[in-house]
Parts: C-alpha cells; sequence; structure tokens
C-alpha cells in the first residue's frame, strides 16, 4: 500500500492500462538549425514522426519509443513526453485539472520537481502564476501518495544526474499555456542527451556531443573516410566512429524514465540490446598537431569502445593533404572523403583570425581535392577570409556563443568553387 491505501497490485494494473498500453505524444528536441537533420535521423530510424515546433520534432508511439529515443537518437539534446494536455482558461480550472491527473503512475515520489513555463495570449498571463498553480496543484496531488519533494534549488542548474556522474536528478516539468491551452510535459532523459558517458576529459573548446553528430550527418553522404583535422578532444572522430559502428549512443548511460513506476527493466534489457542501424563505410581519421591533446581524444574513444575505430595521427593539419588521408585509411586514391575542423580561434591564434582562415582555405582548396568539407567559423569575418563559397550555411549556438558551419565542395586538384 502507499500513502492513499492503494495496493501495488492495483498501481500496477493502472499504470499498465494507462501508461503502458497507450499511445503517447513525445517532443525530440533541437536547436533550429538540425531540426531537418533530427527529422531525416529519425525517420531513418522508423520512428513515427509528425510536427516540428519551437522546441524540436514530434513523434508517437507507446512508451517503449520515448525509451527507444533516448537511447538511439544522436542528434536530440532531450526528450520530453507528452502528458496532461487541457483547456485552462483560469488559474481555478488549470489547478483542478492538474491536480485530478494521476502523477503517481508517472513520477517517482523521491524526484524533486522543477517546473518551468510560458504564457502566450491568455487569461493567466503571468507564467510564474502558472508555474506555482500547476506545482501547488501536482504536489497535492502526490501528497496523496506519499508525497514529492520540492526542487531545492529552482535558479539552479543540477548539472549532470547520477550515473555515471554524480549529482541527484529532478524532474524537470514543461507547463506550456497557449490561448487558454495547457500542456504539460515530463523530461524523460534526466542528464542532456549529448552526456554519452565517455567524454570525461576535455581540450581546447570542446564540442557537444549531439551538436558533433548532427554536423556528421550533414557533411557524410555516402562512403569513404572520415577526418577530424584538428581534433582536440576527439567528440567528432568518436561521435563518426560511435555511428559508422552502430553503437547506441546512449548505451553507456542512465536516464531518468528508468526511475518512473512504469519502467520495465526487463523490456528495456531487450530493447538496449538490439544493435543499432549501422552508418555509412569508411574509416575514422583523428589528427592534432598537440601530443596531448592526442592522448585526451585516445582516451575518450576507449570510454565509448571505439578506440579501435579510430586512428590516431599525431600531425600539422597544414602538413596533411588528402592523400596522406587515403593512404592512412587505406581509401582509392583520387577518391572521396569527408573533412570537419573545428579550428581554434580568438586568443589561441596569435597571428589573427583572418590571417589563420585565408591560410586554412587555401590549403584545402590546394590539398583536398574531391572532398566534402565542414568547418565551424566564430563569426561571419572569418568565413569571407576563409574564400570559399558555401554549399550550405546555419547557425547554431554552442557555449553561449553563435557559430556558423560552413559545407564545402572542393571539385579538382584546382580548388573548383571552394
Amino acid at each position: 500500500m502507499d500513502g492513499s491505501g492503494e495496493s501495488r497490485e492495483n498501481r500496477e494494473k493502472r499504470i499498465r492500462r494507462r501508461l503502458l498500453s497507450r499511445e503517447h505524444l513525445f517532443l525530440a528536441v533541437a536547436q533550429p538549425a538540425f531540426r531537418r537533420i533530427l527529422r531525416g535521423e529519425m525517420e531513418e530510424l522508423g520512428f513515427s514522426v509528425g510536427e516540428e515546433t519551437d522546441g524540436g520534432v514530434e513523434f508517437s508511439g507507446r512508451m517503449g519509443e520515448g525509451w527507444r529515443a533516448n537511447l538511439q537518437l544522436r542528434t536530440a539534446s532531450r526528450v520530453y513526453c507528452r502528458t496532461l494536455d487541457c483547456r485552462a482558461g483560469a488559474r481555478e480550472e488549470l489547478f483542478r485539472k492538474v491536480g485530478a491527473y494521476p502523477w503517481e503512475l508517472w513520477l517517482d515520489p523521491g524526484l524533486p520537481l522543477r517546473v518551468r513555463g510560458r504564457v502566450l495570449r491568455s487569461r493567466i498571463r503571468h507564467e510564474g502564476e502558472a508555474v506555482e498553480t500547476l506545482r501547488d496543484a501536482l504536489q497535492r496531488r502526490m501528497s496523496r501518495h506519499g508525497g514529492i519533494p520540492v526542487d531545492p534549488d529552482p535558479g539552479v542548474d543540477p548539472g549532470p544526474a547520477p550515473d555515471p556522474w554524480g549529482r541527484d536528478p529532478v524532474q524537470r516539468v514543461l507547463l506550456r499555456v497557449v490561448e487558454n491551452r495547457a500542456r504539460v510535459s515530463l523530461d524523460m532523459s534526466g542528464n542532456a542527451l549529448h552526456h554519452r558517458g565517455y567524454r570525461l576529459e576535455y581540450g581546447g573548446a570542446p564540442l557537444r556531443e549531439d551538436l558533433a553528430a548532427g554536423l556528421l550527418r550533414g557533411l557524410v553522404t555516402g562512403p569513404g573516410p572520415v577526418v577530424d583535422g584538428m581534433t582536440g578532444s576527439g567528440t567528432l572522430a568518436v561521435e563518426a566512429a560511435l555511428w559508422k559502428a552502430g553503437i547506441h549512443p546512449g548505451g553507456g548511460r542512465g536516464f531518468l524514465f528508468q526511475l518512473w513506476p512504469s519502467f520495465r527493466e526487463a523490456a528495456w534489457r531487450h530493447l538496449s540490446g538490439k544493435p543499432a542501424a549501422e552508418g555509412p563505410k569508411g574509416a575514422v581519421l583523428a589528427c592534432d598537431l598537440d601530443p596531448r591533446a592526442l592522448g585526451i581524444a585516445a582516451r575518450n574513444a576507449s570510454r565509448a569502445g571505439v578506440e579501435d575505430r579510430v586512428r590516431f595521427l599525431e600531425r600539422d593539419f597544414f602538413r596533411l593533404t588528402g592523400g596522406d588521408i587515403l593512404r592512412e585509411t587505406g581509401g582509392v586514391p583520387g577518391g572521396r572523403g569527408f573533412l570537419v575542423l573545428n579550428p581554434p580561434y580568438g586568443r589561441r591564434l596569435p597571428g589573427g583570425e583572418e590571417d589563420f582562415f585565408r591560410r586554412l582555405g587555401r590549403h584545402i582548396r590546394e590539398s583536398f581535392p574531391a572532398f566534402r568539407v565542414l568547418v565551424l567559423f566564430p563569426n561571419p569575418g572569418t568565413l569571407e577570409a576563409f574564400g570559399g563559397r558555401a554549399e550550405t550555411l546555419f547557425t547554431f549556438r554552442h557555449g553561449g556563443l553563435r557559430v556558423t558551419a560552413g559545407l564545402f565542395e572542393v571539385r579538382g586538384r584546382d580548388g573548383g568553387p571552394l
């Protein structure tokens, strides 16, 4: 029995009937620049994809599809499950309807609640009022089932949670009220999905894993070697190797939904034991002139289980050519390759950014014929100095900065359009 007097057997019956046997709506979160790429990945993996929203891409299915999305999606940053969807024309109506919803079937009573809200064009005008109403109603409902703690410090990000990195989790609850209609979503992921569990050492300005995976899916269009020419911590190289090997990106970590009453360990073992879809064929090469950075990258690759799938080369990129890469990776001379570069910027370039990127563009034009190239630029001025005509440009946020990614095709030995 719980605090309400309900038996465990009856609780399990309600969970099976109301959660496990029903279809649900989910949201896979991604920045706007990556939503098309995320949608393509989801369709490739067989998800029932719905609308794109201002938060990401929706999909539907039974609860196991939400579990699968957390396990398999490389380019999403988080997954939410849509729960209550109701009219809420006034504070009292929102309180009543939230209080009538069976949250005890969803939530671990040991997890503090962290509620965030947004209100647009509704009679409930203030986000703070809407958030407080939801939190109070939810806590009153849960008080009949043993209670649920308040977020100990709602103004502070709790950081990575519990497995295997250390802090206790919180249950993130999102409320959106638009034109007097409320929708409540529960975070399923816990730690953001870019916390794969392998990148425990850093070098330079590391790229987030989900962003690295999105960039790679935009770059790589078929078989051929992938080259991370300025590898730093090795994130791009490791993500390329995980994708090519068909290893689940979430296979080395835990998720918040595993703490929910609806979680089924046997079903999860069956799901997580299935192999992932393999990516395009070809070797992965990680280059850097800094032996310390290469050591960090190699250890991160080892933790990810792909140390035998990445070749590490201590080499200044400006002394590297496409022919060198094809020889190192066993490719056909003159064959196609994929080059990705996350160059240093700012104070790490004592000679100046514009000079560096001008030199970089010239080297790629002269030395990487038949390669498809993706380069990250810290600002539009450096893109102009690079001297290339991008096939595709998209901008995203990384580490609080706006970064531009450019995709280029080097068509021939003379540099072609790049």
